[in-house]
């Protein structure tokens, strides 16, 4: 014979399975429309939105349409010797580890400052991006702010040529 205990008992598990499955369709459109907000980031930017799913490509380019790409070498140092030398038994190792990725994180919130100066924020926006970055992402994708940087982030400042060009150009006769 079951009493209301068991069935209270049934009903609550089922709740709670319904409750996690809720939460990871949730955090699945969460990624998705993160995602999809950051591909039209990139073709504001006038970069080829393909290129945001790129894992660490992806970064690198971040860093371009913040007009950061020198801190990028740094960050990603700092990124990949943090942690691997946080992952060892060391007690200095591990300090020192961290000591790198809180570097890394701060030259990350740096550029994330550019990239909504990029976009014509402020403090506050770039704050959002730190710490809700999914969300600004999506609000920065399908906002209505605009790029302010030339189109190409590629771009050398004042000469109008495109680092991507492989040869010179050449000059022609009439």
């Amino acid at each position: 014979m079951t009493d209301i205990s068991d069935h209270l008992t049934a009903f609550t598990n089922s709740m709670i399975l319904v409750l996690v499955y809720a939460i990871i369709i949730g955090f699945n459109i969460l990624f998705l429309l993160s995602a999809a907000g950051k591909w039209k980031i990139y073709t504001k930017a006038g970069v080829a939105g393909w290129k945001s799913l790129i894992p660490l490509y992806s970064n690198w380019i971040d860093f371009r349409i913040a007009q950061s790409s020198r801190y990028f070498p740094f960050y990603l140092l700092c990124m990949s010797a943090g942690y691997a030398l946080s992952g060892t038994a060391k007690d200095y190792l591990m300090i020192i580890g961290t000591g790198l990725i809180l570097t890394g994180l701060l030259i990350s919130s740096i550029s994330y400052y550019r990239l909504s100066a990029a976009f014509g924020y402020g403090p506050g926006f770039a704050l959002g991006l730190i710490f809700l970055n999914p969300l600004f992402i999506i609000i920065l994708g399908f906002g209505r702010s605009r790029y302010r940087y030339d189109k190409d982030p590629g771009k050398r400042r004042g000469t109008g040529k495109s680092l991507q060009t492989s040869r010179p150009e050449r000059k022609t006769r009439y």
